[in-house]
């Protein structure tokens, strides 16, 4: 796995490009024993800070106890001639409800002669505080505290580290910066480093950067890292690193080109009656971790403000997940190899062929002058020669006329027994129909010999409108799911918003739909990346159908603390892994195992031998069990009327 990160690091160094800046920069070079005054030497401090702004236009707040005093006047007389859009604002109306004060591209200059009113900044005005923007702490007082105690302070509670601290006691000459991820003697994170710009020949870098944090922690919220494997000799689980997953992929090549170290805060995927993914947001709205490294979907999570999304990483479908429907009964095997509309119509076929044969011998006959053949249901000269003692006894003909024309409908070109032969007509009709006869017959043996290998199916829930008019109950077990899935206002959404039910349940999503017959919410993604081994019967079948129409689409993202200081370089990596194929390669490598063992199943299936049982034939043995009952109870009725005709014969006489 180490040699799979250090490719990535390399790649992403190769590509890396040389950051430009048209920001200007002040090399201040003075000479030896040349004075100046604090007004020059506060003048040339704001040049240099300005030149290090990250915003080509950035807006100066000017914020004082007292707007009268002299360096008031000085930063004020400075700003006008710089020509720099400014706010003056005096800390007695400092107030919440002036908007200016969220934007992001501000450059806040405190003048502090009194240490109370920066604490009270620090921590009741939280949202002046934004790592985007530059902090210049200007304290003309001598009673001061630690500035190291500032830096930390804003460092820890809102991760501002573009702050400048100038002290009077220096005369305005030097400044102090803080870099939060050099270690000091101590061994510990955060050091202050004093800038004097006067006996400064070369240009230093004022604030931090962000390609190595040198080691530093970052608390990070995922999904439960560890695959847990249980070693048969020894009877214990062991634990180890799940370098399969996707999100763990990312964390690893994160962590590596940062020069981080990651704190995992375990995240379990459900415990009693909370969501992971909301409860994951409230660690960012605690301020208990800085980065999610869990795939959430982009849209607005109302109750939640101190978060944002990060480069988005790729689309995913919100799909159904249900039960299949299952397979028929193989004895249905005769009969549904044809459409039901199929078998009425060939029904009527052979109707139609029967009755267009006896009358093309009809009239045939009878346009040669010969006698006239008569049609099943039209012959009595059997009944009337039944009458005459010296026959032989008969049922009655019209009886026997209906079971000639079922005979006939089940094979209509028949030839009655006696007859001296086919006409030419009767002939080229015959021609006519065989051809059809072969490819409807082809095609039947075709279906037969398909369905022994792929069992017909009972039909599949494959649309949205299948789902709300069926009788399955939709769960899913987060409310991030069932409140954001179906927004429309037409009837089919409130409809399927109806059904959707919170699942409260330790039991994965998959095995609610197999065991208690649900339909459930789910990312395709997930059932792609997700082993379904154990969801497939002894045939090798697979046990769930996802619904071919998705409620929807939406990206997936990853979430950062509001105004994070890591945003911009974590931002920048993760297009980088985008750009370069990574999430792609990554997404392969996790399902390709998936698709292998999925294949093999599929070739087991096709080279098991496929046994006729007698299951296949029940069907067509009851059929012919009522044929056979039917013709003992024609024979019995044959009785029944030869007897009736003998009385009646013997009664005459």
């Amino acid at each position: 796995m180490s040699s799979a990160i250090l490719f990535y690091l390399l790649m992403l160094s190769t590509i890396t490009v040389a950051k430009t800046t048209a920001d200007r920069t002040y090399k201040i070079i003075v000479k030896n024993n040349v004075s100046r005054s604090e007004d020059e030497n506060l003048k040339i401090i704001l040049n240099y800070v300005r030149s290090k702004q990250i915003f080509s236009s950035s807006i100066f707040c000017l914020v004082s106890s007292d707007d009268q005093s002299n360096v008031v006047h000085l930063l004020s007389k400075y700003i006008a001639s710089e020509s720099i859009v400014s706010y003056k604002i005096t800390t007695n109306n400092f107030s919440r409800k002036y908007t200016w004060q969220s934007r992001v591209d501000l450059t806040w200059i405190f003048i502090i002669d009194n240490m109370n009113i920066l604490n009270s900044f620090i921590h009741e005005q939280s949202h002046i505080w934004k790592a985007v923007n530059q902090y210049l702490i200007i304290v003309t007082t001598t009673n001061t505290i630690s500035p190291r105690e500032i830096f930390q302070t804003v460092w820890k509670l809102y991760g501002v580290y573009r702050i400048v601290i100038i002290l009077i006691e220096d005369d305005f000459r030097c400044l102090r910066r803080y870099l939060p991820f050099e270690k000091n003697r101590q061994n510990k994170y955060g050091v202050i480093r004093k800038i004097c710009l006067m006996d400064q020949e070369d240009n230093v870098e004022l604030y931090t950067n962000f390609e190595n944090l040198n080691g530093y922690p970052i608390h990070v919220v995922m999904f439960s890292p560890l695959k847990v494997t249980f070693d048969n000799d020894t009877n214990r689980s062991n634990k180890s690193e799940n370098f399969d997953k996707l999100d763990m992929k990312v964390k690893l090549l994160l962590e590596q080109t940062m020069g981080t170290k990651f704190r995992i805060i375990e995240l379990p995927h459900l415990v009693n009656s909370y969501d992971p993914f909301l409860r994951a947001l409230q660690y960012i709205e605690d301020g208990e971790s800085e980065i999610i490294i869990i795939n959430f979907l982009v849209h607005e999570y109302k109750e939640y403000r101190r978060y944002e999304f990060i480069a988005s990483l790729y689309e995913d479908k919100v799909c159904l997940i249900t039960l299949t429907a299952g397979f028929m009964p193989k004895s249905y095997m005769p009969i549904m190899s044809f459409a039901s509309n199929l078998w009425v119509a060939l029904a009527i076929y052979n109707i139609l062929v029967s009755v267009l044969w006896f009358l093309i011998k009809y009239c045939s006959v009878s346009f040669r002058r010969r006698k006239a053949v008569l049609l099943p249901l039209t012959r009595t000269t059997g009944y009337i020669l039944s009458q005459r003692s010296d026959l032989p006894l008969r049922i009655h003909p019209y009886v026997s006329s209906c079971f000639d024309l079922i005979e006939t409908s089940c094979y209509p070109l028949k030839e009655a027994s006696g007859s001296a032969g086919s006409t030419t007509a009767q002939r080229a009709f015959l021609i006519g129909t065989l051809f059809f006869g072969l490819i409807v017959t082809s095609l039947y043996q075709s279906c037969l010999m398909f369905s022994l290998s792929n069992p017909f199916h009972y039909p599949e829930l494959n649309t949205l409108e299948d789902v709300a008019y069926s009788n399955f109950t939709i769960i899913t077990k987060y409310n991030n799911f069932k409140e954001n899935t179906f927004l429309g206002n037409t009837t089919l959404d409130n409809k399927l918003r109806s059904k959707v039910e919170l699942l409260i349940s330790k039991k994965s999503t998959f095995d609610s739909v197999i065991f208690d017959k649900k339909i459930g919410i789910i990312r395709l993604s997930l059932v792609n990346l997700e082993d379904k081994s154990r969801y497939y019967d002894v045939d090798g079948n697979d046990l769930l159908h996802i619904v071919e129409e998705c409620p929807s689409t939406s990206t997936l993202s990853y979430i950062i603390r509001l105004h994070s200081p890591y945003r911009d370089r974590i931002n920048g990596l993760l297009l980088r892994m985008q750009q370069m194929g990574f999430v792609h390669l990554w997404y392969e490598q996790v399902t390709y195992p998936l698709y292998v063992a999925k294949q093999k199943r599929k070739i087991d299936k096709s080279e098991r031998k496929i046994k006729l049982t007698m299951e296949h034939y029940s069907l067509t043995f009851i059929g012919l069990m009522i044929s056979l009952l039917s013709c003992i109870l024609v024979f019995l009725a044959e009785i029944y009327f030869a007897k009736r005709s003998s009385y009646k014969s013997l009664f005459l006489q």
